[in-house]
């Protein structure tokens, strides 16, 4: 199957999100990012569903990211983000308010995220973590983890804890540049547990890195020989992909391109078959939705 001729994608790892209504401390260090980005940014025939990932932790972040959900009906799916919280019973942390309205309502809300790789390697010692393993089980949401290699064998532990929690790596659990030595075998470990999942995202080399030059190859390489087809997924990592010097249709056919041994049924689970399993997003085509503007211009 031709990458022209693709259809049914959905790009499992998007960020959108607007420094107006709230703060992203750390995109200060990224000048190259706008302040805002919005659907509207990356409507591609490429891609006919996204599933959005939360740049930040607050409430106020999330309740965005669902409004924009409900204006764009190809965002099909949203992941929030994890921070400990002291509310009695807040298991999952402090987007639980937003989490429990989205459970109720059968809104889009599919998972929490970790963003663990500033934490120490052992995943069990961060605060909260055994309630929101708990409490995604039960409701049948995902858990995501962003991650050093160093974590892996943290995230098998926790695999094995919970069978029955489903457990995606963001980036197929590279970290930083560069790749650390031992990721492979600790990547082919960790994919022992048939509830992990991982994401071809952001693996692409940010422009001018040559440290990174072979990345994709290597990356999509181990993720092929420990995870099935069933278990990957192909992301785009928008808009901070925006540093490879490609455009969002550039960022997907260059992933694209590492799957050449791939068969056209491996291709359609890691187009989009994955994903929609793993997070709950049904087969159907999303409903119509308007014609968005023109890409917005850029702030910064």
């Amino acid at each position: 199957m031709a990458w022209d001729d693709a259809v049914g994608i959905v790009d499992a790892h998007v960020h959108l999100w607007d420094t107006e209504v709230f703060a992203l401390p750390w995109l200060t260090e990224v000048p190259e990012l706008a302040q805002r980005y919005s659907y509207a940014d990356i409507a591609s025939p490429l891609a006919d569903g996204v599933i959005c990932v939360q740049a930040g932790e607050s409430l106020v972040e999330a309740n965005w990211l669902l409004g924009q959900a409900a204006a764009f009906p190809a965002i099909r799916a949203v992941v929030l983000q994890y921070a400990p919280s002291d509310v009695p019973g807040a298991w999952a942390g402090a987007v639980h308010e937003a989490v429990q309205q989205s459970l109720a309502q059968g809104g889009p809300v599919a998972g929490i995220r970790i963003p663990a790789s500033g934490a120490g390697d052992d995943l069990d010692a961060m605060p909260g973590i055994d309630a929101l393993c708990t409490g995604l089980a039960a409701n049948g949401l995902v858990l995501e983890l962003l991650l050093r290699p160093s974590q892996l064998p943290a995230v098998a532990r926790l695999a094995g804890r919970f069978p029955e929690l489903s457990v995606v790596l963001c980036h197929v659990g590279i970290g930083q540049d560069p790749i650390e030595a031992g990721w492979e075998a600790q990547l082919e470990r960790t994919a022992r547990h048939g509830n992990v999942h991982a994401k071809l995202s952001g693996i692409l080399s940010v422009e001018g890195d040559t440290q990174r030059a072979d990345a994709p190859a290597r990356i999509v390489r181990a993720a092929l020989a420990s995870f099935s087809a069933d278990r990957l997924m192909l992301g785009s990592d928008w808009p901070m992909s925006i540093r490879t010097g490609l455009d969002y249709a550039g960022v997907l056919a260059r992933v694209e391109a590492e799957l050449s041994s791939c068969t056209e049924t491996e291709l359609a689970s890691i187009r989009g078959g994955t994903a929609r399993a793993c997070y709950g997003i049904p087969d159907a085509e999303p409903a119509a939705m308007p014609t968005p503007p023109a890409a917005m211009k850029r702030l910064n």
